[in-house]
C-alpha cells in the first residue's frame, strides 16, 4: 500500500491547483457591437448573454477601451446608454457557471458629467433581485469596477443571473458606457478528486491502526 501517499499527494495537488486558480467563466468585449443588430449580445468567451432590451432607443455604441481586457484584446467598441428618459434601464447578464465557484464580476465603465451616476449591480438570489453593490463611474477616465460574489453560493456551479441598473442621468445627452465585462471564478474540484482524497484518507487511517497493533 505504499502507493497511497503518492496518490494522496497528487490528488491534493490537483485540488489545490484547481481551487487557487481564477479562470474566466464568461467575457464580453463588445467590439463590433451595433444596436441596429439587436439588444442581446452573446459572450465573446464562454457562454451567456447581456440583454439590453430595456435600454430602448437609448441603446448606443461608443468607442471602447482595453481597461479590464484580457491580453490580446484591443480597444474597439463599448455598450452605452444615452438620455435621462432611460433612467432605470437594465442590462441583464445570464451565464452558466457550471464547474465554477468563488465568482467575481468586473467591467470597465465611464460616464458623462450629466450621465448615469447612481448605478448598481444586483444578483438573482432565491428568486429575488438582491443588491450586490452600488457604483458610480468616473466622468474623466475608464475605470475598473470589481465585485466579489463568493458569498452568493446560489450563483455557483449552475446558472447565474446578474443585472446592471443605470440611474441618475440628469439630461437628455447624459451617457454611460461599459466594456470588457468579465465573470471569473475558481474551478470546482471534480467529484472524482474529492472521492479519491476521501478514500486515501480512509486507507491511511486503517493502516495507522494496523501498525499500532501488537504482533500475535
Amino acid at each position: 500500500m505504499r502507493q497511497w501517499p503518492m496518490v494522496v499527494s497528487c490528488a491534493a495537488l490537483v485540488l489545490a491547483t484547481n481551487c487557487a486558480q481564477a479562470d474566466v467563466v464568461s467575457y464580453w468585449h463588445f467590439n463590433g457591437f451595433d444596436p441596429a443588430n439587436g439588444a442581446i449580445v452573446a459572450a465573446s468567451t464562454g457562454t451567456g448573454t447581456v440583454n439590453c432590451t430595456s435600454f430602448g432607443t437609448g441603446l448606443t455604441s461608443f468607442g471602447g477601451t482595453d481597461v479590464n481586457a484580457p491580453d490580446g484584446i484591443v480597444a474597439g467598441d463599448s455598450l452605452g446608454l444615452t438620455g435621462s428618459s432611460h433612467n432605470g434601464a437594465i442590462a441583464e447578464i445570464s451565464l452558466s457557471t457550471v464547474g465554477f465557484g468563488d465568482l467575481t464580476v468586473s467591467f470597465a465603465a465611464r460616464r458623462s458629467t450629466t450621465g448615469f451616476g447612481n448605478d448598481r449591480l444586483e444578483a438573482l438570489v432565491n428568486g429575488a433581485w438582491t443588491l450586490v453593490s452600488a457604483f458610480n463611474p468616473s466622468t474623466t477616465a475608464w475605470t475598473t469596477h470589481t465585485f466579489d460574489l463568493s458569498s452568493l453560493n446560489g450563483l455557483e456551479n449552475g446558472i447565474a443571473s446578474l443585472r446592471l441598473v443605470f440611474d441618475g442621468a440628469s439630461s437628455g445627452s447624459g451617457t454611460v458606457r461599459f466594456d470588457n465585462l468579465m465573470v471569473s471564478g475558481s474551478a470546482v474540484p471534480a467529484p472524482g478528486v474529492i472521492a479519491l482524497l476521501g478514500a486515501a484518507g480512509l486507507v491511511g487511517r486503517r493502516r495507522r491502526r494496523g501498525e499500532g497493533e501488537d504482533p500475535a
